[in-house]
């Protein structure tokens, strides 16, 4: 296939995507498509549409950039040693429970 009809493909394949309204399910949808694209070695229509998945606007609406999942928080414990005694700091981190993913 040549070039610009991967570029093609990949315009109609974004135009489709952004008509889903909820945010995970586009992000789910857009993963699925790169998975196929990928597998049949469409490889530059891949990256093309892998671009539209903005990653602080999935963070933004709580969702996971690469699965789509929603996002938790919870409260990881850092230990700082302090003389004979160890300082414990909570700090909060944003994870997917589905895909493991997770940032500060």
């Amino acid at each position: 296939m040549r070039h610009d009809d991967e570029l093609l493909l990949a315009q109609i394949l974004r135009d489709g995507i952004a008509t889903v309204e909820d945010m995970g399910e586009r992000v789910k949808i857009t993963r699925d498509v790169l998975g196929a694209l990928s597998r049949l070695g469409l490889n530059t229509a891949a990256r093309s549409v892998e671009d539209e998945i903005d990653k602080e606007e999935c963070l933004e609406h709580g969702i996971c950039h690469l699965c789509g999942g929603e996002l938790s928080r919870r409260d990881v414990p850092e230990y700082h040693p302090y003389g004979s005694t160890v300082a414990v700091e909570r700090r909060q981190v944003v994870y997917c429970q589905e895909c493991g993913w997770e940032a500060e």
